[in-house]
């Protein structure tokens, strides 16, 4: 039976999380090659343009209504203005 300290301890967790981190990385990357090579890959932007299409053509409701699209660009606004006074007063 082998005893390990509790810094080797430490190091086989830190390597065992590395290697379970790199094969979680590993199988996204893969299931993702697979599904843009098969054309079965939809981004979610791709899922609302796409539903956007089908209502227009269909005469239906759109997945975002007019009101969810203009909060969304008043919170973009508000996201834009911060970054430019804290980039304004980083080079200051």
């Amino acid at each position: 039976m082998v005893l390990y300290t509790e810094r080797e301890n430490k190091r086989w967790s830190k390597g065992l999380d590395s290697l379970m981190q790199a094969g979680q990385i590993t199988s996204s990357t893969v299931d993702s090659v697979v599904k843009i090579t098969t054309g079965s890959w939809d981004s979610g932007v791709d899922s609302i343009i796409k539903a956007y299409a089908d209502a227009v053509k269909n005469g239906g409701e759109p997945p975002i209504s007019v009101d969810e699209g203009l909060e969304v660009i008043k919170i973009l606004e508000k996201m834009t203005s911060v970054i430019d006074k804290a980039e304004k007063e980083r080079v200051s």
